[in-house]
């Protein structure tokens, strides 16, 4: 089972965000958590995705996945990294999304993860 925490700035945002996401993966487990305390989630959880609004140290070295989203005027700019490999997509969509967990869980089940 892939376990994601969706950890971004505007309750609205992350709320909306973790129900499609377990809507479109019904057997991921994903929780929503507030800004401040998702490094103790982190810990807690045990992620395989995080999407959030800021990186910590934690999120870069203890997840498989990660999606920072940014606000930048009128664009919501994404920093996505799968497996250790980094890009920038600009206007991120719902569907960009699902498949980094799509991505994550291909990477879990190859390398025996859980």
């Amino acid at each position: 089972m892939i376990r994601v925490l969706v950890a971004l700035e505007l309750r609205s945002y992350r709320e909306a965000i973790a129900k499609a996401l377990q809507y479109q993966h019904p057997q991921a487990r994903v929780r929503p958590a507030d800004p401040e305390v998702f490094d103790l989630e982190m810990m807690h959880l045990e992620p395989h995705v995080v999407i959030c609004s800021q990186t910590t140290p934690t999120v870069r070295d203890g997840a498989l996945c990660w999606v920072k989203i940014l606000t930048v005027g009128e664009e919501l700019r994404a920093v996505v990294s799968v497996g250790g490999k980094c890009k920038i997509v600009s206007n991120i969509t719902l569907a960009e999304l699902v498949s980094v967990l799509e991505e994550a869980k291909a990477l879990v089940h190859e390398a025996g993860r859980h």
